[in-house]
Parts: structure tokens; sequence; C-alpha cells
């Protein structure tokens, strides 16, 4: 079903561990050093969910149909 014409977008948003409380009590003490000491593969922020989500929802490109990985490149 072609729904770009109706000026829909379909996105499937698929995120990685977000950062927050319920991550800290997952991961525990080690893994939040080890998280930490690392560039990638880091819990999402919020920060930086709602900049993509909000990037997405915008007029500023022509993406449709995409699935969007926020994961700062960790797969758990």
């Amino acid at each position: 079903l072609e729904l770009s014409k109706n000026n829909i977008r379909v996105y499937t948003i698929c995120t990685g561990l977000i950062d927050g409380w319920i991550s800290k009590e997952i991961l525990g003490e080690p893994m939040q050093t080890y998280f930490q000491s690392m560039s990638l593969c880091r819990p999402v922020t919020l920060k930086s969910l709602t900049k993509t989500l909000s990037h997405v929802a915008g007029p500023d490109h022509s993406m449709t149909g995409a699935i969007l990985q926020v994961d700062n490149g960790c797969v758990i």
C-alpha cells in the first residue's frame, strides 16, 4: 500500500537500551562502568531518541517506510 502520495510516512523505531533508572537497575554497577568507558554501545539517552523522532516527524527529509535503529551501535 503506497501511503507517501498522501503525505503519510510509516516508520518502525527500534531502540536499544534506554538510559534511565530502569537500565541502571537492569545493568548494575559493573556494566554501567563498562558502558561509560566506550564511545559506542551505550544506552540511548532520551535526548538522542527525542532528536531522532523530531527529525523523522518533520518535513525536512524524504524518508518513508524506514526501520530506524536508535541503539548507539549496541545490540544486546
